[in-house]
């Protein structure tokens, strides 16, 4: 037997189907990213700010740590969580610190 038929029109509209590529207005404000041309290209004007970003490169170790420093010192320097999930390397506590990022 079918179970009941739900217009998708209601289920968009109560926000329990996410359509793809439907973009909508973000309930938070962004991290900038400290980089002006990477913010302008980001989809919320830097980094998300209640989201999980993964960063996809060709090859690790090709400088993307770059992109992040300046976030992650000022995130740092505020005492915020910063929490790096299967990094492909063993952090370099000495570049961190020379980034601003503190590591207390």
């Amino acid at each position: 037997m079918m179970g009941a038929v739900v217009q998708l029109d209601a289920l968009l509209d109560e926000r329990r189907v996410w359509k793809g590529r439907q973009q909508s207005a973000p309930q938070v404000s962004p991290q900038l990213s400290g980089h002006v041309l990477l913010d302008a290209a980001l989809p919320t004007g830097g980094w998300p700010a209640a989201a999980l970003t993964e960063i996809l490169i060709p090859a690790n170790g090709s400088g993307e740590l770059r992109l992040l420093w300046p976030s992650l010192a000022r995130l740092s320097a505020i005492a915020e969580r910063i929490v790096l999930v299967a990094p492909p390397y063993i952090p370099y506590p000495q570049a961190w610190l020379a980034a601003g990022a503190d590591l207390r």
